[in-house]
């Protein structure tokens, strides 16, 4: 059976090396699949994994403020992608209650590969309606010769406008080394790890609207300091005793520690006291206060794993895998403080006008009277409030598989068994301390107005807040201030779910002259249990639910050579996505019993379709693809009109696109020095629809046509210079609007992540073969992240500026 070609197959620097690095993986791989493939250096500023994958043809970076966390494909949410590292599964940092992989940790230098898996064949999991993500480690045997590198880079990320701290020197550093020894090089050594340190400014206003007039009555304007520190590595011992035989023990550790410092204006206006005009208005009795958050947060990730090759003969193969891994995220714990300080001035002191009349842009507020407003002694403390959470996960993992290959005939033959085990356990906690003191404590005695930031369209000057000071009056006065807490506080947020799956599969491979595919069948047997608690008249319930269930799965792929270059491919598979934990939650707590009983949501079932063309030219440094895709969902969960709080498989959506990535390496028809350009370029299409049963008698079918978290456009193009010494890159990103949250009751509430587009450059010379020089520079245009609500999507609910971010510095290797 022939094999796929090895991601990366030049070890020389370069895009054009890179390139070609990957048409040999995009033509030579027998599934329908993408990849990047790093360099020794890495490629343009991504600061993570996900950042990296953005730049691949259907994939979504869905972001959390400037930075992505996790993986969308093809118009499938983040939810319906798997992600494995090395071929194996890991658990990725639970942040939030959501089943996707969320790799904002990983660094996206250290990996030697990103495959982007489009196409399922028996051997991968079911969960793979979107796809799959696997992340590939260096090995020491990728080289026939020893290896070492280094990457230094400081810079400065251009938003510094908020003057609560300065922004120091961005640091960004990672070195590897693999290198072979012992007796006839059979072992082998590989580590590498990375540092970044980041400081960096947020500009953001939110916006929430009521739900008749649309009048902005409640607003918050940010000023956010970001500290950031992310670091890690990995370490892979490798043995090849003998020609039969390939043994991998590898083990990582990666760790994110994050501060986060808000300072917020707060007016929460009533519309009953509103004058309103088209697009204007003026709102009165308006309440709100200057707020100061201060909060640190971790998440670390580590794991172990072990890969095992033996070939019992020319024709039999059995590969062994175990992995266990664990995450923890922590937010807050003990060193969280979130202060208020309401307003108590004169009346109407914060009364506005508005005016929103230009679609797209933040609503312009201006206080009625600014005097009052601007005087920092008409706010008073009125709550010290904290909240901490510890996330966990953990993740075991283990699989055998075996290859046969019938002598001389074209049929060969894999199969195997699989069990995964992932758990998940996320604890909160939140309460306060409302002060109740008789003399009151003044905020212009606690904090005074910025000399020079405003957040952006805020009607007032920010304000610099010492959280400490607050805390040692508290402290100091205890008697002041009366604790507060709940039970839904408490106990209201804690929820355990348990994911076990355990499978196995087998697949027929034809492989004859021009012809290559497959057949295979996969059957899972998945068991889900959950639990968490509900308050229940005043007293805390706990909650357990269980559900077993079983998949046979069907696939096959097809391709066709109708030249050396030209290959056409096809293929079908099925795929599952198992039940979202905030859709478990909501079923749950909706119908809280005391005994186990069976959960009433059933995984998704897809029927997936892929077409797809490949011609290769210009011997092999370039490629063109031409792609198409179907795929139908079946048991779509909803929140149905008849019953907005629970939510229920009574939907079918449809998912088509097609697909075309052109890479040319090198325009060698064209005079010099414009022979030495070339581009990579890459353009999705998606449309989507989702039929809804209603439910109620008679019954009535709904549609709608663009599902969450999938935009209808997506857009890459890299151009280069490379001309010995000498390379400068542009890459340009667009990512099209898509829908954020879905609100099937009021339309008109639906929020949607505006087009967000992105311009990088990196330069970089050789001064000589081992070093070189590097300039780079992100989000060049300084792209506002924007979202928009409304009914005609044009009131901006979000709005956030991040700057831009340039760096210098040097890479050495030998």
């Amino acid at each position: 059976m022939p094999q796929p070609s090895a991601p990366e197959t030049i070890a020389v620097i370069g895009t054009r090396f890179q390139l070609q690095g990957q048409i040999a993986h995009i033509f030579d791989t027998p599934l329908i699949s993408d990849s990047l493939v790093q360099d020794d250096i890495g490629r343009q500023p991504d600061f993570n994994i996900v950042d990296a994958t953005r730049r691949l043809v259907g994939v979504v970076s869905i972001r959390d403020e400037e930075e992505a966390i996790a993986i969308g494909i093809r118009g499938l949410s983040p939810d319906y992608v798997l992600v494995s590292l090395d071929n194996m599964a890991f658990a990725s940092e639970p942040s939030l209650p959501e089943r996707r992989d969320f790799v904002e940790t990983l660094p996206a230098a250290l990996f030697k590969a990103i495959e982007v898996i489009k196409v399922r064949d028996g051997s991968h999991e079911g969960q793979m309606i979107g796809g799959g993500v696997n992340l590939q480690t260096r090995s020491a045997f990728d080289r026939h010769d020893p290896f070492a590198s280094l990457n230094l880079s400081l810079g400065h990320f251009t938003a510094d406008g908020f003057d609560a701290m300065a922004n120091p020197v961005a640091v960004r550093a990672d070195a590897a080394l693999a290198r072979t020894f012992g007796e006839k090089e059979k072992i082998g050594l590989v580590l590498a790890g990375s540092y970044f340190l980041r400081h960096q400014d947020e500009e953001r206003y939110l916006a929430y609207y009521d739900n008749a007039q649309f009048v902005p009555d409640f607003l918050i304007w940010n000023g956010i300091e970001n500290r950031l520190e992310r670091f890690g590595g990995f370490a892979k011992f490798e043995m090849r005793p003998y020609s039969h035989l390939r043994v991998d023990l590898s083990g990582r550790f990666f760790e994110q520690k994050e501060r986060f410092y808000r300072q917020s204006l707060v007016l929460a206006g009533d519309v009953d006291h509103a004058q309103i005009q088209v697009h204007s208005g003026r709102v009165e009795q308006v309440s709100g206060g200057l707020e100061s958050l201060d909060t640190p947060s971790l998440q670390r990730l580590w794991g172990l794993g072990i890969d095992a090759h033996y070939d019992l003969g020319s024709n039999d193969r059995i590969q062994f895998q175990l992995a266990y891994s664990q995450s923890l995220y922590r937010d807050g714990d003990g060193g969280r403080s979130d202060v208020h300080y309401a307003y108590r001035g004169p009346p109407g002191g914060l009364d506005f006008e508005y005016d929103y009349s230009q679609a797209r842009t933040p609503s312009r507020i201006n206080f009625i009277n600014i005097a009052p407003a601007a005087d920092l002694s008409h706010y008073h403390l009125t709550r010290i409030e904290t909240k901490t959470a510890r996330n966990e996960g953990r993740v075991f993992s283990a699989r055998m598989d075996f290859t046969h290959n019938f002598g001389t005939t074209p049929y060969s033959l894999t199969g195997g068994v699989f069990h995964r085990t992932s758990e998940r356990r996320f604890d909160g906690e939140r309460y306060g301390y409302d002060f109740n003191g008789q003399a009151p404590i003044l905020l212009n005695e606690q904090g005074q107005f910025s000399a020079h930031y405003r957040a952006p369209y805020a009607p007032l000057m920010s304000v610099i807040i010492g959280n400490d000071r607050a805390l040692a009056l508290k402290a100091l006065r205890p008697e002041d201030f009366i604790y507060t807490q709940s039970l839904r506080d408490t106990w209201g947020r804690d929820f355990a779910v348990r994911d076990g799956v355990s499978a196995a599969y087998g697949e027929v491979i034809y492989a004859h002259g021009p012809w290559h595919g497959g057949v295979g069948l996969r059957y899972e047997m998945s068991d889900l249990s959950l639990k968490t608690y509900s308050l229940i008249k005043s007293r805390i319930a706990l909650n357990e639910r269980t559900q077993s269930y079983g998949d046979v799965l069907a696939s096959a792929y097809l391709s066709y050579d109708v030249t050396q270059d030209i290959r056409l491919r096809a293929a079908y598979y099925q795929a599952i996505a198992r039940v979202n934990y905030p859709d478990l939650l909501a079923s749950v707590r909706e119908n809280p019993l005391d005994v186990p009983l069976p959960l009433t949501l059933n995984a998704r079932h897809a029927n997936n379709y892929d077409l797809s063309a490949q011609w290769r030219f210009d011997n092999a440094q370039s490629l063109i693809v031409l792609g198409a895709f179907r795929k139908v969902i079946q048991d779509e969960i909803i929140y149905a009109p008849s019953d907005r709080l629970r939510p229920l498989n009574a939907g079918r959506a449809e998912v088509t696109g097609f697909e075309l990535n052109l890479i040319k390496s090198k325009f060698s028809g064209l005079p010099a020095p414009l022979n030495h350009l070339g581009v990579s370029a890459n353009y999705t299409y998606i449309a989507a629809q989702t039929h809804i049963e209603s439910g109620q008698k008679p019954k009535a079918s709904l549609t709608f046509h663009q599902r969450v978290e999938q935009p209808e456009h997506l857009l890459n193009f890299v151009g280069f210079y490379q001309d010995g010494s000498f390379e400068a890159r542009l890459a340009y990103n667009f990512t099209g609007g898509y829908l954020k949250t879905q609100d099937l009751f009021t339309p008109q509430r639906q929020t949607y992540i505006d087009d967000y587009q992105t311009l990088d450059a990196q330069i970089r010379w050789h001064l000589r073969p081992s070093t070189i020089v590097l300039l780079e520079g992100r989000n060049l245009t300084n792209t506002r992240s924007q979202e928009l609500t409304g009914p005609d999507h044009n009131l901006v609910t979000d709005y956030s500026l991040f700057g831009q971010a340039l760096f210098m510095g040097f890479h050495w290797q030998y």
